[in-house]
């Protein structure tokens, strides 16, 4: 396939996974506007930002700081 159509392919996938990602973030309670959440954690008992999976199964493993 022509380089052009690869790099084109490329990079409407890469608009795409963005587009989801903004997504998510907008109707993810958890996160902040930017996708990420402060968190409590053993290794972080004072608090640490942490990037928001948007799964909430995942995200209850950490305690809001």
């Amino acid at each position: 396939m022509p380089a052009l159509y690869l790099e084109a392919e490329a990079k409407k996938s890469q608009a795409m996974k963005a587009k989801a990602q903004k997504s998510a973030v907008e109707v993810c309670p958890l996160c902040d506007e930017n996708g990420w959440r402060r968190v409590k954690s053993e290794q972080y008992p004072r608090g640490a930002m942490k990037r928001c999976s948007h799964d909430r199964a995942t995200e209850s493993r950490y305690e809001e700081a």
